[in-house]
């Protein structure tokens, strides 16, 4: 991580990511990355295959996209504000991680969504195997690294970092949801048991996610009540 540890002591770099440590700042350009390309990719096949199930992905991609690249900024901008004031810099954090809530309550929204067409038009476009690789990567590095870092970032106690790594969650629950439809339209079939394989993967998580959003808003408000 020492090329971002660089970017982050440069002046610039300061500017834009503060005192943020190389990991975060790693895993939150390449999750980036990452998602910008799979929106893309989502866009493409919602034109070629002309099909709203993966139009709404992109748009969920985007929202993604948009919360991520607003959580940093916010964080850095409390610590500037906060500089020396450790109390005041915690409930500005406070304040990120109850708007992250808030986040992945909108994006749970897009999901019941996307998870509602799908079982009302059945089988989304022909795809191919290209979508299908690239999604079941996506699925089991998003999975991995989400696991992974909502476990190591509640240690930590970092409200901005976990509430990247909350946001990663929801993303990796949906991915799996996609993997299922995208594995099942490209070599499965179209049938009852699909769309109940379907109805089922795309219902437990989007619970999963809106249990994650409360989650998240009860405990930001609790740790105000107690004025941590």
């Amino acid at each position: 991580m020492k090329i971002f540890e660089r970017i982050k002591s440069s002046k610039l770099g300061h500017y834009f990511f503060g005192e943020y440590d190389g990991k975060t700042i790693a895993f939150g350009l390449l999750s980036l990355a990452i998602s910008l390309f799979f929106m893309g990719l989502n866009l493409f096949y919602a034109i070629y295959a002309w099909s709203l199930w993966y139009a709404i992905l992109t748009g969920y991609y985007l929202c993604l996209i948009l919360f991520r690249g607003s959580i940093i900024p916010l964080g850095v901008r409390a610590r500037k504000k906060h500089e020396g004031d450790e109390s005041g810099l915690r409930q500005a954090e406070r304040r990120i991680y109850l708007l992250s809530g808030f986040f992945i309550f909108i994006l749970f929204a897009v999901m019941a969504i996307a998870i509602s067409e799908l079982i009302i038009h059945g089988k989304p476009g022909e795809t191919g195997t290209i979508m299908a690789i690239a999604t079941a990567a996506y699925t089991f590095y998003k999975t991995g690294l989400a696991i992974y870092n909502l476990a190591k970032s509640r240690r930590i106690g970092d409200w901005v970092s976990q509430s990247l790594r909350n946001l990663n969650f929801a993303d990796a629950l949906m991915s799996m949801v996609s993997l299922t439809v995208t594995m099942l339209a490209t070599f499965g079939d179209s049938g009852d048991y699909a769309l109940t394989i379907e109805a089922c993967t795309g219902f437990g998580a989007a619970v999963l996610v809106l249990g994650l959003s409360i989650y998240t808003i009860v405990e930001a408000l609790k740790s105000k009540e107690k004025g941590d």
